[in-house]
C-alpha cells in the first residue's frame, strides 16, 4: 500500500506535515471502504507522526485506538506493533516501569510466525527503554538481540540503528573507545540509508564522545551540525537531545552563556512536550541539580551521571 511504501522515505527525511497529510487521506480512506486493517495501520503509522512532532497526547490515544481496532478484528500483527510503539512511546516520556510492560505485553502476542520488523523493533525498543533507566547489561544484550535480527533482514538501515543504539549504551557505560568506533559506523550508515533523523542523534552523541575524550573543538563541530540537522528534521524531542548535547559541551568549553541559553530552550521543549528524560538533563544544565536529580529517580532512572552525559 502507498503509506508502507513511501513512510520510510518521508521518515528519514522529517516530512512530518506531509506524513500528516498522507496518513489522514488514508484514514478516512479506510473508514469509507471500510477496511479496519488499513484504518489501524494508517492509524499506526499517524501515531509514529505525533512522535516525531512531539504530540504526544495525541500519539497516545492514537495507539490506543489502533490497539483497540486490531484487538476487535483479530489482526494480532497490528496489535504487536503497536504496544511496541506505546513502549516507545513511555520510554519517550520517562515511563519506564509502563515502557517495559507494554513490550513484555508485545512479546507475549501469538503469532504464527514474528515478522522479522517486528521482532527487531520490539528489540531495539526494550534496549531504548533499558539504556534510558540505566540498566546497562539488560540494554546490551537486548542490542545485540536487535543487531542479529537487523544482519538477517540485511538492510543497512537496521544495522546502523543497532550499531548506534550499542554505541550509546558503551558510552554510558565508559567504554569511550569502543562506542567512539561504533557510533562513527552508525553514522556512516545512517547517511548511507538516508536517515536524517538518526544520522544526527548519532552524530551529537559522536560530539559527546569526543567530548569525553576531551576533544573539545570536534565535539562542538559534531554537535552543532546535529543541532542544524535535527531543527531540519523537526524532532522535538531529538532538538532537546541536540541542544543538552551541545550546551555540555559548550559548558567544558568554558562558553557558559551559550550554554545556559541552550540548557535553557532545552528545558523549555522538554516541558511542552513532556519529555521528562530530557527536562531532567536540561535541569542540571541549568545548575538546578536537586531538581534535576529527584525528577531523574522518580522516572526510575539508575545512572545519574547520565544527567551530564
Amino acid at each position: 500500500m502507498l503509506t508502507r511504501a513511501v513512510s520510510p522515505f518521508l521518515f528519514g527525511f522529517g516530512f512530518s506535515e506531509r506524513q500528516l497529510d498522507l496518513y489522514e487521506r488514508a484514514i478516512e480512506a479506510a473508514v469509507a471502504l471500510p477496511d479496519a486493517e488499513l484504518e489501524a495501520e494508517s492509524r499506526n503509522y499517524l501515531a509514529a507522526v505525533y512522535f516525531r512532532m512531539g504530540r504526544l497526547t495525541d500519539a497516545l490515544a492514537t495507539l490506543q485506538a489502533v490497539i483497540r481496532i486490531a484487538e476487535r478484528e483479530n489482526l494480532p500483527r497490528l496489535v504487536g506493533t503497536a504496544l511496541t510503539n506505546l513502549a516507545m512511546l513511555h520510554s519517550r516520556l520517562g515511563q519506564y516501569s509502563e515502557a517495559i510492560a507494554s513490550a513484555e505485553a508485545a512479546a507475549e502476542v501469538r503469532l504464527d510466525s514474528v515478522p522479522p520488523s517486528l521482532q527487531f523493533k520490539l528489540e531495539s525498543t526494550i534496549g531504548l527503554v533499558h539504556t534510558q533507566a540505566g540498566n546497562y547489561a539488560q540494554a546490551l544484550a537486548a542490542n545485540r538481540r536487535g543487531l542479529e535480527v537487523a544482519r538477517r533482514i540485511g538492510s543497512l538501515r537496521t544495522v546502523a540503528i543497532m550499531m548506534g543504539e550499542l554505541g550509546l549504551v558503551h558510552l554510558h557505560m565508559g567504554h569511550l573507545t569502543v562506542a567512539t568506533a561504533l557510533l562513527r559506523r552508525a553514522l556512516a550508515l545512517k547517511r548511507d540509508s538516508v536517515n536524517q533523523y538518526g544520522a544526527a542523534e548519532t552524530l551529537s552523541k559522536l560530539g559527546t564522545a569526543y567530548r569525553l575524550h576531551g576533544r573539545i573543538a570536534d565535539a562542538i563541530t559534531c554537535q552543532r551540525a546535529a543541532r542544524d540537522q535535527m531543527e531540519r528534521v523537526a524532532d522535538v524531542s531529538g532538538q532537546c537531545l541536540t541542544a543538552n548535547d551541545l550546551a555540555l559541551t559548550l559548558r567544558a568549553a568554558g562558553r557558559e552563556d551559550e550554554a545556559a541559553w541552550l540548557s535553557k530552550e532545552a528545558y523549555a521543549k522538554a516541558s511542552r512536550i513532556g519529555d521528562r528524560y530530557e527536562q531532567a538533563r536540561a535541569l542540571a544544565g541549568l545548575g538546578r541539580m536537586d531538581e534535576a536529580v529527584a525528577l531523574f529517580t522518580s522516572l526510575g532512572a539508575r545512572d545519574l551521571s547520565a544527567l551530564t552525559r
